[in-house]
């Protein structure tokens, strides 16, 4: 039995579970499909675009609300396997998938990225389009493979003398050459019986790219915008989308649901899904997906449905919290990209005596009522962000705020089962391990002005007792450090001690930034057999920070009273039978530096991920540092890179 997944683009849903669906072709039934319980955080997300149903796995592009962009990858049953950073890529659309290669489009920087899955750290710049004065915006959005050929789509022809969103092309990177132009906002590049297909999407056309863009194979007089197609078995799926929400800026919307359309002030924003026998391109049965999202970008045939428990039939039934949590997006957007804009309310605008009676948004389901978007009720995890529930609201969700006072209340970090002993080390015990990490926090992350451990979530599933560290004072661990010790040897003694309460034979020591430093720094000391150290400092000495133009970190290094941890150098050398691995980001010249410096002493081993100062996170997100964590403690070869 097929069916179709469907991506729906700029949802802006933040966390629920609401940009992907899936059409059961043979009832014509969609069911959202859930995600919220995947191993990813996606209050990054705010939409999904490029889809790829592959042999052995299923890609979803994710759109973000900042970068780096990411790819989803699960089985066939929609089980989460990993997510796949992509730093680089802009406003990520189509992605597709050959040979053991992603290949992803960066609209925003109108470049082809190749992503080798095997490895996804090794991801390069396969084809940057030109642009020019006259035509800066191309928006890249496709690759297709066809007939040993290699094509691009773009909206704007920087080969041509003219350009505009009119002049829409196909580009033969094989060939180098224009194949087709003078279409309107195209996207989606396909294969209709053997033939190289494209959607001509502002003007709901289906070009076959030999006939010509004034010959179309199919015609829709739609008035949308075609995004998204698929065949499956004798039929073509063409999705058809509302144009872009003129009104999305705006907090106050004038808001109307029927059965097939969403009317937003006068604009009408209907979305469908066409069904056409592709042998006369006439017979055809269009569903309503209005309720599902306005904007659907694409869509690819999968053999079975996902697992039962992805799916959450009868997506009409939902669809209220989805237009919610679509309007807490959009007055989140108000607050962000109009608060001078006389469209907004008078408590919105800046320099407002004082608030304003509310203005009302119509939203309707059985029947038209008048009530304030604020007004109504967070739906699953939405965030409900003070900053966008105006101080007059007559029903203020129910947000509990965690305690200010501890970094590590229950609201925020804590995992079930972990007990915090005192005040700045918390310490997890693996029942029958002798084996023990040392975590030493970096100090960029903050929660009530103090920072956070780090690698709770990635040490999760490692075999090894883990002793986390943190140094509210950044004083890169020289101290003091109240519940651990007043300068560098108190905390090397404490340390000591509380590794051997765990019976401890072998000691890794871990870090990032700072933490890295003091894993490096403490190394020797405390006799450690392996060190792992992402993007450290090796030497805080002023004169030589200076020397190197470091600025980021003068200042708080500036304040460390008599530090007596200073160059890793002198106290990594003599370390016989230790492993040190550095993992830098090859992007940060001065982290590189720092590295450097080290690579002649005994042991030491560089490796080079294409991130920046970040590397860790780079690992994390890319799916790569827990089973890198692993490695570490289990004391085989790291793979990275």
């Amino acid at each position: 039995m097929s069916g179709v997944l469907l991506s729906c683009c700029n949802t802006g849903h933040r966390g629920g579970p609401f940009f992907l669906a899936y059409l059961d072709d043979r009832t014509s039934e969609v069911s959202w499909i859930k995600l919220d319980d995947i191993e990813v955080d996606l209050n990054f997300a705010s939409g999904a675009t490029g889809l790829i149903n592959g042999k052995e796995s299923c890609f979803v592009a994710i759109q973000g609300l900042h970068d780096p962009a990411a790819v989803l990858e699960f089985d066939h049953d929609f089980r989460f396997k990993r997510l796949i950073s992509l730093p680089g890529v802009r406003d990520i659309h189509s992605i597709r998938e050959y040979d053991g290669y992603l290949y992803a489009t960066s609209t925003g920087t109108n470049e082809l990225f190749e992503v080798d899955l095997r490895n996804p750290l090794k991801i390069s710049c396969k084809f940057k389009c030109p642009t020019t004065a006259s035509i800066p915006n191309v928006h890249l959005n496709d690759y297709f493979r066809h007939g040993g050929k290699e094509y691009v789509l773009g909206h704007s022809n920087p080969f041509a003398a003219q350009g505009g969103k009119k002049n829409s092309f196909i580009y033969s990177l094989t060939d180098e050459e224009v194949v087709i132009e003078k279409m309107e906002h195209a996207h989606t590049l396909l294969d209709i019986d053997g033939r190289l297909g494209v959607l001509d999407s502002a003007r709901g056309r289906v070009v076959i790219a030999d006939d010509g863009a004034t010959n179309p194979w199919l015609q829709l007089d739609t008035g949308g915008i075609l995004r998204g197609a698929c065949q499956t078995d004798d039929k073509i799926h063409v999705a058809m989308s509302s144009r872009r929400m003129f009104s999305r800026k705006q907090g106050l919307l004038q808001v109307n649901v029927s059965d097939d359309q969403v009317v937003f002030g006068n604009e009408a924003f209907m979305s469908w899904l066409y069904c056409f026998d592709k042998t006369d391109r006439k017979s055809f049965t269009r569903v309503s997906l209005s309720e599902i999202a306005f904007e659907i970008y694409d869509l690819v045939k999968l053999e079975r449905p996902p697992a039962p428990h992805r799916l959450v039939p009868n997506a009409a039934a939902v669809r209220a919290q989805a237009w919610r949590q679509q309007f807490f997006w959009l007055s989140r957007r108000s607050a962000q990209l109009g608060e001078d804009d006389d469209r907004q309310p008078p408590d919105r605008r800046r320099g407002s005596a004082s608030p304003a009676p509310p203005k009302k948004a119509l939203f309707s389901t059985a029947k038209t009522e008048e009530i304030a978007f604020w007004e109504l009720p967070a739906v699953n995890n939405v965030a409900s962000d003070p900053a966008i529930i105006p101080s007059n609201a007559k029903t203020s969700p129910k947000v509990k705020a965690p305690p200010a006072e501890h970094p590590m209340s229950p609201a925020i970090v804590r995992p079930t089962g972990w007990q915090e002993t005192e005040g700045n080390f918390h310490i997890v015990a693996k029942s029958g391990s002798r084996k023990t990490v040392i975590a030493f926090a970096g100090l960029a992350q903050l929660i009530g002005g103090m920072t956070t451990y780090n690698f709770m979530s990635s040490l999760k599933d490692v075999d090894a007792n883990v002793i986390f560290v943190r140094d509210p004072k950044r004083s890169w661990f020289n101290g003091p450090i109240e519940g651990i010790g007043r300068n560098s040897a108190e905390i090397g003694e404490k340390l000591a001690s509380l590794a051997s309460e765990l019976d401890t034979s072998q000691l890794y020591l871990l870090g990032t930034s700072s933490g890295g430093f003091a894993a490096l720094a403490y190394a020797k000391a405390l006799k450690a057999k392996r060190v792992l150290a992402f993007g450290p400092q090796t030497n805080i000495a002023i004169d030589y920070l200076n020397s190197v133009g470091e600025v980021r970190w003068i200042k708080p290094i500036s304040r460390i009273k008599a530090p007596s941890l200073i160059d890793t150098f002198p106290l990594l050398s003599g370390t016989e039978g230790m492993e040190c691995h550095l993992v830098v980001g090859s992007r940060d010249k001065l982290d590189v530096v720092y590295a450097e410096r080290l690579k002649t002493i005994q042991g030491v081993h560089l490796h080079y991920v294409d991130t920046g100062h970040n590397s860790a996170q780079f690992l994390r997100k890319a799916g790569l540092l827990s089973t890198l964590l692993e490695q570490f403690t289990m004391d085989v070869p790291l793979t990275i890179g």
